[in-house]
């Protein structure tokens, strides 16, 4: 993996996890990492799997550099991808697919639009008015579909605004110094950087025709979790 941890790494505040009532993402993320660290764990950051085979009851994973590692028994948790907005404008410099903690510190004291309104959006959002960044959340709903624990902390937040409507293109100024998000209404938002959070698909593009997936490409397992390959367990 590029790093442990994945999307919850960027919250800002997970409540309710087992022994933690309140913490944030990159602390339980480091947290877990250290655990498994402390157990030994082999840990090969940077490179991605090219290929997964079965010979007899071992199984292989062969990696992009090369490398290959054989074991008895392979999980599969290589999570989410990002969904982009299929809109002019979304690979600019200044758009970002998530929110990074080293990231949100780059925006100190500047504006940032986020788009998307359900919890992953909102946690990003949450992450800027640390630094005094102003936010504005952009979402097609007339509220943030968030979860409750997340509702006070927005609404009435000095630094997060809230505005209801579709982006319809992103455009920059000469050097990239601003970027503009345009609406379906025509509505403008200027803003020093742009985050989105459009949803996310099952990073599966690389599961060979043995792991069977449905149709919206999730890992179809049984219900302790082994896929349609014995010994290949997917979480």
């Amino acid at each position: 993996s590029r790093k442990l941890g994945g999307r919850a790494e960027t919250s800002h505040q997970i409540q309710n996890y087992f022994g933690f009532p309140s913490v944030s993402g990159r602390e339980l993320a480091r947290l877990g990492r250290q655990q498994l660290l402390d157990f030994g764990v082999e840990e090969v950051r940077g490179v991605g799997v090219q290929k997964l085979a079965a010979h007899g009851d071992d199984r292989a994973l062969q990696l992009a550099d090369g490398l290959t590692y054989s074991a008895c028994h392979i999980v599969i948790a290589t999570g989410m991808q990002y969904r982009t907005l299929n809109i002019p404008g979304e690979d600019l410099y200044g758009v970002f697919y998530h929110a990074e903690p080293i990231e949100v510190a780059k925006w100190e004291g500047k504006r940032v639009v986020v788009i998307g309104g359900e919890n992953s959006a909102v946690q990003a959002a949450l992450n800027f008015p640390d630094h005094n960044t102003h936010v504005t959340m952009v979402t097609k709903h007339n509220r943030p579909a968030m979860s409750a624990y997340l509702q006070p902390t927005v609404s009435g937040h000095p630094n997060i605004e809230v505005k209801v409507g579709v982006p319809v293109s992103i455009t920059s100024t000469p050097g990239g110094a601003c970027r503009t998000v345009e609406l379906e209404d025509g509505t403008s938002i200027d803003s020093d950087g742009v985050v989105v959070f459009a949803g996310a698909h099952p990073r599966t593009n690389w599961v060979p025709s043995m792991v069977a997936l449905d149709e919206k490409g999730f890992i179809i397992t049984s219900p302790h979790l082994e896929t349609t390959c014995p010994n290949v367990w997917a979480i």
